[in-house]
């Protein structure tokens, strides 16, 4: 079956072509537009459980995914939509905008102008290992291991957590000095796993596009701070993928009415004051129940909480009116670095229930 699979947002106020092939290179992508933003579309035939599909395959798409967010990235800002994300037709894609506007709009106003640079440092692992060998405190472990004739096991495990730990400390000193010098250039940075033993940083930047080049500057700064012995790449300018990307959440009408059910609500829309109140009583009568109960149960608070939670966000959604019986759309901008700027936070909703 054809389901529309989103690669990210824009600010587009008419249905285009984007002149760029989708997952399998050979379905055309497209915009499909809500009053003034429009979704990055492509019509495919993938599995909805796509984390499911063979390694190989998920990262062939993964690799078009970012092609695409990229290639938008040229003419548009772009809030990436988070990977794997389907919606079975181009209503439901209009669906999902216009009753999430109001979140979108804000996304757009924090993250627009900025742009993701991401930095990698990489030095050569032997010529470390050298360096390292001459270290007085290496050198001393090393003659008194050759004196011992014979060392113990347990001698040569302290002897390689010895090195080891020499060299974690340059790995944290190049980190440090390679922060304290671009940091300032950023409004947020996030770390990346680092996975190999010759990665010395993985480091995500958000930057304002006026300061790219005076960002680039500090980084060939660096290079040259470091003698050549130290190689810090950049990559980018990228979608922020690290620092802002949307989630969406599908609350069918069978959802939504178990939530009601559960906090005792009429099967309608709901405010904040009303759904809160409606937890704490819930809450409590359940509390209530488990103490009067000579054999209590593991029941209750948490289906509780995510009933409330659920109806919380619902609750801060733009287009409700009309819709009920329906299936309804949360978007979630999921942030590193950043103050949550998810549909909850307008209403304080991330504060303790």
């Amino acid at each position: 079956m054809t389901q529309d699979f989103l690669y990210g947002i824009v600010e587009q106020t008419r249905p285009s072509t984007i002149g760029v092939h989708g997952l399998d290179g050979t379905r055309p992508v497209r915009l499909v537009a809500s009053g003034n933003l429009g979704v990055v579309v492509s019509a495919d035939r993938i599995s909805p459980d796509i984390q499911a599909l063979p390694r190989e395959t998920l990262l062939k798409y993964l690799v078009a995914y970012q092609r695409v967010v990229e290639h938008v990235m040229r003419r548009h800002s772009v809030l990436p939509v988070r990977f794997g994300t389907q919606l079975a037709s181009a209503a439901e894609v209009r669906d999902l905008v216009s009753q999430n506007h109001t979140t979108l709009a804000e996304a757009f106003g924090r993250m627009r102008g900025f742009t993701e640079l991401e930095v990698a440092a990489t030095w050569d692992l032997g010529l470390v290992l050298q360096k390292v060998g001459r270290d007085p405190a290496i050198v001393s472990a090393r003659e008194a291991i050759e004196r011992a004739g014979s060392p113990s096991p347990e001698a040569r495990i302290e002897f390689g957590r010895l090195v080891g730990s020499h060299i974690e400390r340059q790995k944290v000193a190049i980190r440090e000095a390679a922060l304290e010098a671009l940091t300032p250039m950023a409004s947020s940075t996030a770390s990346h796993a680092v996975l190999s033993a010759d990665l010395v940083m993985n480091e995500a930047f958000l930057v304002s596009s006026g300061d790219v080049a005076e960002f680039e500057r500090r980084v060939h700064g660096l290079d040259e701070r470091f003698d050549g012995q130290i190689n810090f790449r950049i990559i980018g300018p990228l979608p922020p993928y690290t620092f802002c990307t949307v989630e969406v959440i599908r609350v069918t009408a069978d959802q939504r009415h178990e939530a009601t059910q559960a906090l005792g609500l009429p099967d309608e829309d709901a405010d904040e004051t009303a759904i809160r109140g409606a937890y704490r009583r819930a809450a409590a009568a359940a509390q209530r129940r488990r103490l009067a109960d000579a054999r209590p149960t593991e029941t209750g608070q948490r289906d509780l909480k995510g009933a409330s939670e659920l109806l919380l966000d619902l609750s801060h959604t733009d287009a409700r009116v009309g819709s009920q019986g329906q299936d309804r759309w949360v978007v979630k901008i999921r942030t590193t670095g950043l103050d949550d700027i998810g549909a909850a936070s307008y209403g304080g909703a991330s504060a303790g229930l």
